[in-house]
């Protein structure tokens, strides 16, 4: 592929990468994945779940405030957390503090959950405890959520964390689960929603995909999750439709000006200005309007 076809793929994964964040980090989404994947909440009902959520930053807060990170067109910039938000316990219990990583990539997931949940730990250290209290520590979750439209397996979820084990000795005094227990890292694969309807990771295909219109989409959250449409009271959710993963996928296959073209076509369609879409996929106005122009549709 060359430069301007890895260049337009990688404006288009941006676009989607900002959109799905958008998504993801919608209270309703937050509270099913808590449910789906935090043990501390599971038992919970939803709505309980969702007023225990605070303070939601999305792509606000660096993973390494003192390093630059990955090297794009020639320009460092820092690493961020996708999703990151608080979230208090009943019964008086210590909160937890949750990132949540949406990630197109399937390699070195598990290093990176260590390192991101290292780093929220380590950076409570005189803001959340002061001097020798590490009693008072948060645990820390770190949610990798892995999306693959060709994985040939079914979607699954699993969990990593700290467990006691006995080296040498009798097993007479165990520690307390809470005082170790305080990283865990889940990773979800999501793939078709196809029999996983009302579970999490039914939830996440389903908004990831970018298989079902949006009325369709609506109806879907609505008659399986029990939820009306985040964000669908400006509109959002049909323009997110337009710009999805799977698109974007198909773009690469067919060609990543066919696919830019028809993505942009789209989001027209569902109410986007071309100023706005240029903004989204980081091109400029009149190269979005040749785009999207009827002489190069055609030749598409």
């Amino acid at each position: 592929m060359g430069k301007g076809r890895r260049d337009g793929m990688e404006h288009m994964h941006r676009a989607y990468d900002a959109l799905a964040k958008r998504l993801i980090s919608n209270r309703d989404v937050l509270s099913y994945i808590a449910k789906g994947c935090i043990r501390e909440v599971s038992s919970l009902p939803r709505e309980r779940i969702k007023d225990l959520i605070s303070d939601v930053e999305v792509s606000r807060e660096d993973v390494d405030p003192l390093s630059l990170s990955s090297v794009e067109g020639g320009a460092e910039r820092k690493i961020v957390y996708d999703i990151l938000m608080d979230m208090e316990l009943p019964g008086g219990r210590i909160g937890l503090i949750v990132n949540i990583e949406a990630q197109r990539e399937r390699s070195q997931v598990l290093p990176r959950g260590i390192y991101y949940a290292s780093r929220l730990i380590s950076a409570q250290k005189g803001e959340v405890f002061k001097g020798s209290s590490y009693a008072g520590m948060r645990k820390v979750y770190s949610i990798w959520i892995r999306y693959d439209p060709d994985m040939r397996h079914p979607g699954q979820a699993r969990s990593y964390r700290m467990e006691e084990s006995l080296l040498i000795g009798s097993n007479i005094r165990r520690e307390r689960r809470e005082s170790y227990d305080r990283m865990e890292i889940v990773v979800m694969d999501i793939c078709g929603d196809e029999g996983q309807e009302g579970s999490v990771l039914g939830l996440l295909s389903l908004l990831l995909s970018g298989e079902r219109r949006a009325d369709e989409m609506r109806d879907v959250l609505r008659r399986d999750y029990g939820m009306d449409m985040p964000y669908n009271e400006d509109g959002g959710l049909d323009r997110m439709c337009n710009l999805s993963y799977g698109i974007s996928e198909r773009a690469e296959r067919r060609g990543v000006e066919k696919g830019m073209a028809e993505m942009a076509m789209r989001l027209i369609k569902s109410g986007y200005q071309i100023s706005e879409i240029a903004k989204a996929i980081g091109m400029t106005v009149e190269e979005v309007e040749r785009l999207v122009s009827p002489e190069d549709e055609n030749k598409a």
